[in-house]
């Protein structure tokens, strides 16, 4: 069984953004840093670091989807010292981890994209040099282009 989880925005979210109204949070938005600028530096590596060695992990596998240009050399570095699953858009960037792969589809351009059968079935391609994968659509078609992409998976067979 495989769960997956994200975590909330509101250390990284700009408090005037949906999860910050959702939520009814009240932020002072000088003390406030936006999630893209979690990039590659020093600090930021420290705090990410700290964090992950302080929390009790248990049996759990974490993905971290980076922000920013970290270069893949100091990703894998990361990656490799904590432990972690390099999380990204396939059609941007490849994992600097290569242990599991995990893809977060938010759509080209933005949230309202639906993924064309072309663009499934290269990313089924990539998927056939490993044996461990994750694929998360996280788009509006996302229950649509999931059930396809499964269909291409199982060589066009229908999915129900």
């Amino acid at each position: 069984m495989v769960f997956g989880t994200k975590c909330k925005r509101y250390p990284g979210s700009e408090p005037k953004t949906p999860t910050y109204r959702k939520a009814k949070i009240k932020i002072d938005e000088r003390k406030q840093k936006n999630y893209g600028s979690f990039t590659r530096t020093d600090e930021n590596r420290k705090n990410l670091t700290d964090f992950f060695n302080t929390i009790d992990r248990k049996n759990y596998i974490f993905v971290w989807e980076s922000r920013g240009d970290w270069g893949e050399k100091v990703l894998k570095e990361i990656c490799d010292d904590l432990n972690l699953i390099d999380g990204v858009d396939p059609f941007k960037r490849v994992p600097a981890s290569n242990n599991l792969i995990y893809y977060r589809l938010h759509g080209k351009g933005g949230y309202k994209y639906k993924y064309t059968d072309d663009e499934l079935n290269e990313i089924s391609d990539r998927l056939a040099r490993t044996q461990n994968a994750y694929i998360m659509f996280n788009n509006i078609y996302m229950f649509e282009d999931a059930l396809r992409f499964k269909k291409i998976l199982q060589g066009g067979k229908d999915v129900f």
